[in-house]
């Protein structure tokens, strides 16, 4: 088999979007023959405007194909939502999550006007992948897909999160002190990291530091004024944040909802207890490895993290067994059986 697989994101993007095709493309290559394709990307702030939409107009809904064509591919997997033909190939696309559509007012302008051009350039794949069970369900039904045409293949965790990652001399660098609580979501409403400080101080945690990671995302700065106590780190290399989950006491994701949540089974696999929200498929990727809690509460939240730092090694344990039951070789696998159906359902329309 000879599959396209599209790695633009992977170049342009450090967050989960760019990091499942990071991740994904090496497994794939021992199972297919894979064939990378890419836009460009870089450059200065108005060349990456200009490229941005490039990609949009020209590059998803017709160079991908092209591209694919090209390479000798039998069929594309466009691995990040968008406005993208197959052509004549069969087309795989992978939907990460519907939320702007769920909870708009929780999402930037921009993002809601983008998910709403994909989704009838989605609706027409030869196949659609999702991350959780949770996220396919919202894509049958909001999509309003026949169920055998969209298909769970559960994301993995990379092995550089493991409690081995310790570096003390990363922390220190970083401004963070042992016994500390780390959050690592980007900054926008969605995240509820406004929650987090509010738990935080609620706490009242003696000694214990709140550590913040995590790039400026949009709306207001909830963390402008961290407080006493609070460190925000910004944006952290992939070692550095290995680093902070391999020495947190707790680990925190409130979010107010997630089509998979990376962060948790990142944070799991490193030895952190867990705490996360009960809803969406935070709920399904943490199961009873991690203490669940109503994510608009900051009591609940605070109350969860005094049960995760009082911890006597059964939330690290179960954690640990949590995250070895999710790889990228496993996603890969159940990626190649997708690919396999797709070839025999024909192209996208």
């Amino acid at each position: 088999m000879i599959a396209a697989f599209d790695i633009t994101h992977a170049r342009i993007n450090r967050t989960g979007l760019g990091r499942y095709p990071a991740e994904l493309a090496p497994e794939l290559a021992k199972r297919v023959q894979l064939r990378t394709i890419a836009a460009g990307s870089g450059g200065a702030t108005a060349e990456r405007i200009a490229r941005g939409l490039a990609r949009e107009a020209a590059y998803y809904p017709a160079g991908l194909a092209f591209n694919a064509a090209r390479a000798g591919a039998q069929l594309v997997h466009c691995p990040t939502p968008a406005p993208v033909r197959g052509g004549r190939l069969p087309l795989v696309v992978t939907v990460h999550d519907l939320l702007p559509l769920r909870m708009p007012e929780r999402f930037s302008r921009q993002t809601r006007l983008h998910t709403r051009l994909w989704i009838p350039f989605v609706r027409r794949a030869t196949r659609v992948l999702t991350n959780s069970a949770w996220t396919r369900e919202d894509v049958i039904e909001r999509l309003d897909l026949p169920p055998e045409r969209v298909i769970h293949t559960p994301f993995g965790v990379a092995e550089r999160f493991s409690p081995a990652a310790a570096d003390p001399a990363a922390l220190a660098r970083l401004g963070v002190r042992a016994p500390y609580i780390l959050s690592v979501a980007t900054r926008e409403p969605r995240k509820n990291l406004a929650t987090v400080l509010r738990a935080y101080r609620r706490l009242r945690a003696d000694g214990v530091q709140l550590v913040l990671a995590g790039g400026r995302g949009w709306g207001p700065d909830e963390l402008a004024d961290a407080g006493p106590g609070a460190l925000a780190t910004g944006y952290v290399s992939d070692a550095d944040l290995a680093a902070l989950y391999a020495g947190a006491s707790a680990f925190v994701f409130p979010s107010l909802a997630e089509g998979f949540g990376l962060p948790v089974l990142e944070a799991m696999r490193s030895g952190a207890p867990v705490v996360t929200s009960d809803n969406s498929a935070l709920r399904e990727v943490a199961g009873d490895a991690a203490v669940l809690v109503e994510p608009t509460s900051e009591e609940d939240v605070a109350d969860g993290l005094r049960r995760a730092l009082a911890d006597d090694g059964e939330l690290r344990r179960r954690g640990l067994e949590r995250a070895a039951t999710f790889t990228w070789a496993a996603c890969a696998d159940a990626t190649v059986a997708a690919y396999e159906q797709a070839l025999m359902g024909g192209s996208s329309r």
